[in-house]
C-alpha cells in the first residue's frame, strides 16, 4: 500500500527548509524540480490544504469536501475537455483552464498536463480554502486573473469579520492548545483574519465565473447572466442563493460556530455560509478519490483506481466470499491483497458515498426549486 506522508511528519521534514524562507513570500517551486528532495513538500506547505483547515473548521470542511469547487481539479470530464481544446489549439492555450480549476497548482508552476497523482495535494483540491481566503486584492477581471497569497498555515486569512475572537485564542493559545509557530505544541492555526468585504459580494465570483476564450467568444457567461437578472436588481448576491440556508433561494442564512477549538465552539451564533456551494453539477470520479477525505488521501490515487468498489471489496459479504474460496485472492491487485486494507478502504467508500448522497439531495433541491418556479409561471 502506497501511503502518503501524514501532515505531522510533513511538518517535521520541512521545518528546517522553511526557517530561511521569508514569511508569506511567494513559492515558485515546480513539481518537476527534482534537485531538492523536499520540493513537493515545501510547495504544499506554502498553501495549506483544506484538511489542515478542517481541523478547526469541521463543518465547513465537510460541506466543501463534496462540493463542485472541491471537484474542480479532479473531474475526469474537465480533464478530457481541457486536453481536447489544448490539442485543437496545438497547445497554445496552455494553462488557461487550470488557472481556475487548479489555480494553486498554476501558481506553483505545475505543468498543466500533469496527472492527478503527480500533483500536490493542494492542487488536487481545486478551489480550496486558501483559493478564496488568501486573496487580498479586489480583482474585477475574468478568466482566473487573480492571485492567492502564499504562506504557511500560520499566515492570516481573509474574512468578513475582524477576527477579534481569534486574537483572544492566539493570546491564550496554551489554554486552547493551538500553535502559531513550529516551536509550539498544539493544532496549527492562522494567526489573524483581515477584513475583506468583497468575499461576500457577487463581484468576488467574477474572475472564475466569466470566461472569454477570444473576443466575442465566451465559454461561460454566468456573471453576465447574473448582472442582468432580477436577483442583481434586487440586491441578491451569488452567495445568498449558493451559500444560504435554502439551496438556490435567497432565504437567509443559518448560524453556527466559526470553528471548534479544543472542543469549544467559537462564536456559535455567527452567520454560517454553507460551503457546499449548491448547484446542478455532479461527480463521476471514483468515490475513493472524491469526495475529499483525509483518510482516503493516505492511499495513492493509482491504488484507488484499482479498487473495485462496485464489487464491494472489503465489505462483509465480499470478504466472506474470499474466505470461502469463492473469490481467488491471488487475482486481486497487489495493493489490495490484504483483507484489512480492503476493509478500511470499504469504510472510506461508505463514508464518501454518504457525502455524495447529501450532495445529490442538495442538487435535487436546487433543480426542483426551479422546476417548481417554472410551473408556477
Amino acid at each position: 500500500m502506497k501511503l502518503r506522508i501524514r501532515a505531522s511528519a510533513r511538518r517535521l521534514l520541512i521545518a528546517g527548509a522553511f526557517a530561511a524562507t521569508a514569511f508569506g513570500m511567494p513559492m515558485t517551486v515546480s513539481a518537476d524540480e527534482k534537485g531538492d528532495p523536499h520540493a513537493d513538500l515545501m510547495a504544499e506547505e506554502s498553501y495549506p490544504t483544506a484538511a489542515q483547515c478542517g481541523a478547526c473548521h469541521k463543518q465547513v470542511y465537510r460541506e466543501w469536501a463534496s462540493s463542485n469547487h472541491a471537484y474542480a481539479s479532479i473531474s475526469p470530464m474537465f480533464h478530457k475537455f481541457e486536453q481536447k481544446i489544448n490539442d485543437l489549439s496545438s497547445g497554445t492555450i496552455r494553462g488557461f483552464c487550470v488557472r481556475c480549476h487548479q489555480q494553486i497548482g498554476t501558481q506553483l508552476n505545475e505543468r498543466r498536463d500533469l496527472p492527478l497523482w503527480e500533483r500536490n495535494q493542494i492542487s488536487r483540491e481545486g478551489i480550496s480554502c486558501v483559493t478564496c481566503h488568501r486573496v487580498r486584492e479586489e480583482f474585477g477581471k475574468v478568466n482566473g486573473e487573480r492571485r492567492i497569497v502564499p504562506g504557511r498555515v500560520y499566515t492570516p486569512v481573509s474574512g468578513v469579520g475582524d477576527g477579534e475572537k481569534l486574537k483572544e485564542i492566539v493570546e491564550n493559545r496554551s489554554e486552547y492548545r493551538v500553535a502559531v509557530s513550529d516551536d509550539e505544541r498544539g493544532a496549527a492555526i492562522h494567526t489573524g483574519v483581515y477584513k475583506f468585504p468583497q468575499i461576500s459580494k457577487s463581484e468576488f465570483c467574477v474572475s472564475c465565473h466569466q470566461v472569454a476564450v477570444n473576443p466575442g467568444i465566451k465559454l461561460e457567461v454566468v456573471w453576465e447572466q447574473y448582472r442582468n437578472s432580477p436577483a442583481a436588481a434586487n440586491g441578491v448576491s451569488c452567495q445568498d442563493c449558493h451559500m444560504g440556508k435554502v439551496p438556490g433561494r435567497a432565504d437567509g442564512y443559518t448560524t453556527g460556530p466559526v470553528a471548534i477549538v479544543n472542543g469549544e465552539e467559537i462564536d456559535p451564533d455567527r452567520k454560517h455560509s454553507n460551503h457546499a456551494f449548491y448547484g446542478p453539477g455532479y461527480p463521476i470520479a471514483h468515490p475513493g478519490i472524491f469526495p475529499h477525505n483525509p483518510d482516503a488521501a493516505e492511499i495513492s490515487i493509482e491504488d484507488w483506481l484499482e479498487f473495485d468498489y462496485r464489487s464491494k471489496w472489503g465489505s462483509e459479504e465480499f470478504e466472506e466470499q474470499v474466505a470461502n474460496g469463492e473469490v481467488d485472492e491471488d487475482s486481486l491487485p497487489d495493493a489490495w491483497s490484504d483483507s484489512v486494507d480492503r476493509e478500511e478502504a470499504w469504510e472510506i467508500i461508505q463514508e464518501n458515498v454518504g457525502l455524495l448522497e447529501e450532495k445529490r439531495d442538495l442538487r435535487r433541491q436546487v433543480c426542483l426549486l426551479y422546476t417548481s418556479d417554472a410551473a408556477d409561471e
